[in-house]
């Protein structure tokens, strides 16, 4: 059975580069993030669904989670990346008491994650 491998946030922006969508109505997630309705929904729902990802809130306590892909339960708001996630078995914490990774860590991780996304890649490209 395949399972979802968590990383740390700072991973997930140093990797998929998300990006402030210069059109979006609110400033939520840092300038990030769309909401999940109104125009913010329209500008997600014709985004590529590869490079749209959605941050749900924990039931567990204040950590939240970046997932790929257009969720809708627990759903906080939408990000927008220049890398595609390729609907990875991944996610992303994102702690309630925000604090960095150190600079070591995040190139150890990066690594696992690099090794991922090639993975995913060779068997979606097998798939196709």
């Amino acid at each position: 059975m395949l399972s979802t491998t968590v990383f740390h946030e700072d991973v997930y922006y140093a990797y998929f580069q998300p990006f402030r969508q210069p059109s979006t109505s609110f400033n939520i997630w840092g300038g990030h993030g769309l909401e999940t309705f109104g125009a913010d929904l329209q500008i997600v729902n014709h985004f590529d669904q590869n490079f749209v990802w959605t941050v749900v809130d924990s039931s567990d306590g204040p950590d939240q989670w970046i997932t790929p892909g257009r969720q809708y339960v627990n759903r906080l708001c939408y990000l927008l990346t220049t890398v595609p996630h390729n609907f990875a078995l991944i996610e992303f914490r994102a702690e309630g008491k925000p604090r960095s990774i150190t600079s070591s860590g995040l190139v150890r991780r990066m690594t696992v994650l690099r090794k991922i996304m090639r993975a995913n890649e060779s068997a979606v490209l097998s798939s196709l």
